[in-house]
């Protein structure tokens, strides 16, 4: 009853300076009559909403009864744009009788005890702001808020969530083998082991970075990555810790699981200890960065890095003999016990840039070059033993479902001692390759999208690497492998046929010369979370 009293006083007072008006005037004032009535009907659902929670309190609260708390905040709501109409009035000439604005008063009070207020947008916005329940809004005369206000909120909100943003996840890997080169996996019908158990935490927090990663294998375990860095625009940030040596084609050369056969000497998903800025501007691509040193925790790393000269293989009283007087020397063995003298990498720089090519949408070559330069130092005699020079050339092309990737890299240590060999260290074993080499690279890769139970893809690829032109005229690598790898939402699962000649991991090392290729069938099955 009282909201059709409030609702008669506001259409009476616009109604007294239009019998006083030209018909014009009076159709101005019908239009706006009409696109107020529009507005509080767009307020109807603020309405129905107040009155949902007055519901939900009345169920909760003893000796209270939801009609009259809902009947007030309805009042107060209605009362708030009756006032709108008024001053619309008022603005026109027309003024209200002492009466309704007594009434006005009394559903003022009202709009206070049930915690609804109004007041002017001191913007020049034509809004009104106010409080309902607690919750702000802002009005043009009960309309809803504009186009722009929505965004502007969204858009808070959003940069908000996004700039404090922190990520855990990890991963459980097993292989499945079968080597024709080892006889016993050939009589059991190959193995099945746990490959990697991993937790990785990546943040952004207000432009600060994060990332790390740590991995627990079978034997050992260590840190792949963990780095701290600052964003300082969507275009450059820095990274401080162990972080990935920029070379080549990033973030890896290959779609297998065993990589290529830059890795095994270094040159492929790469983490030392230093400093690394990256720019990103338009289509360009620059990082450069200064490695102290490499992880120094022996061979138990993720990373192949030198650590030693002088290998050494254990005889068969456990004596420690040179690798070149043990029997079948570097050509067949496939690691070695230890070393003689222990040396690390220490002051590398390095540089990287590449274009980023848009032929057409989803066509885009990256065109890149990368160089390093650093010193070894030898730990036994505590003098610098050495330094390293190498350098790259890549593409890397996505078009449409094909991926291409091309490389041409060369490396040299240049070692006081003037060594042909230079050991290395990583998965906890001791592996030995040339001091100088070339190497060449080619991937191709084809990507189909499935829409079948929970398969989403199905990427079919081969990668080839060949490792020429090694010191001291060591027989060359080769390594190919033919696979697949399927994802299935968190679930990634790779096949790949390898084979391969004087190659790490396939019967071979990179300094060995075997007189046949060896093959490896695998299967690694991975859940990502």
């Amino acid at each position: 009853m009282k909201n059709a009293i409030l609702w008669g006083m506001a259409l009476s007072a616009l109604s007294l300076p239009v019998q006083a008006m030209d018909a014009e005037s009076q159709k101005d004032m019908r239009a706006e009559l009409e696109a107020l009535k529009a507005q509080l009907e767009k307020l109807e659902p603020l309405r129905e909403r107040v009155h949902a929670l007055e519901s939900r309190l009345a169920e909760d609260t003893s000796g209270k009864t939801a009609s009259g708390q809902q009947t007030q905040l309805a009042q107060g709501v209605g009362q708030g744009n009756s006032q709108g109409s008024a001053e619309a009035g008022d603005a026109t000439g027309g003024d209200a009788s002492g009466d309704e604005q007594q009434a006005t008063d009394a559903n003022n009070a009202d709009d206070t005890s049930s915690g609804t207020s109004v007041a002017a947008d001191e913007s020049g916005s034509g809004h009104e702001v106010g409080t309902l329940a607690g919750i702000q809004f802002k009005t043009g005369a009960g309309g809803p808020r504009s186009e722009q206000d929505v965004r502007d909120i969204a858009g808070d909100v959003y940069d908000k969530k996004q700039s404090k943003t922190v990520k855990v996840g990890g991963a459980l890997r097993f292989n499945a083998t079968y080597a024709e080169f080892n006889d016993g996996q050939k009589d059991r019908g190959g193995d099945i082991g746990m490959d990697t158990f991993r937790i990785n935490m990546d943040a952004d927090i207000d432009g600060l970075l994060f990332s790390a990663e740590y991995r627990f294998y079978n034997t050992w375990r260590a840190l792949h990555h963990g780095w701290v860095g600052y964003e300082f625009n969507d275009d450059q940030h820095i990274e401080i810790g162990l972080t990935r040596v920029p070379f080549g084609i990033l973030p890896y050369a290959s779609n297998n699981f065993y990589f290529s056969s830059n890795y095994y000497t270094g040159f492929e998903d790469d983490y030392d200890i230093g400093v690394k800025y990256v720019a990103t501007p338009g289509q360009w691509d620059f990082q450069a960065a200064f490695f102290k040193n490499s992880e120094n925790n022996g061979n138990d790393r993720y990373s192949v890095d030198p650590i030693g000269i002088m290998p050494q293989i254990n005889d068969d009283d456990g004596n420690a003999v040179p690798a070149t007087q043990a029997d079948g020397g570097l050509a067949r063995n496939n690691f070695v016990d230890g070393y003689g003298q222990s040396v690390q990498e220490t002051n590398t720089t390095n540089l990287r840039a590449a274009y980023n090519w848009q032929h057409a949408k989803d066509y885009v070559s990256e065109i890149g070059v990368s160089g390093q330069y650093g010193f070894i130092y030898n730990d036994a005699t505590t003098e610098y033993y050495g330094d390293n020079l190498a350098g790259a050339l890549h593409l890397h092309g996505n078009y449409g479902p094909w991926e291409v990737m091309l490389e041409a890299a060369r490396y040299e240590y240049d070692l006081d001692g003037n060594e042909d060999v230079l050991g290395t260290g990583y998965f906890n074993t001791n592996y030995v390759i040339p001091t100088e080499a070339t190497s060449w690279l080619g991937n191709l890769s084809y990507t189909f999208q499935l829409d079948f139970g929970p398969f989403d893809s199905l990427e079919v690829y081969n990668d080839y690497t060949y490792i020429g032109n090694k010191s001291g005229g060591l027989p060359n690598t080769w390594q190919n492998v033919t696979g697949a790898a399927l994802a299935a939402g968190n679930l990634y699962t790779y096949f790949d046929l390898i084979q391969g000649k004087n190659e790490t991991f396939v019967n071979g090392t990179l300094v060995g010369d075997r007189p046949k290729t060896q093959t490896l069938f695998n299967i690694n099955m991975g859940y990502y979370f």
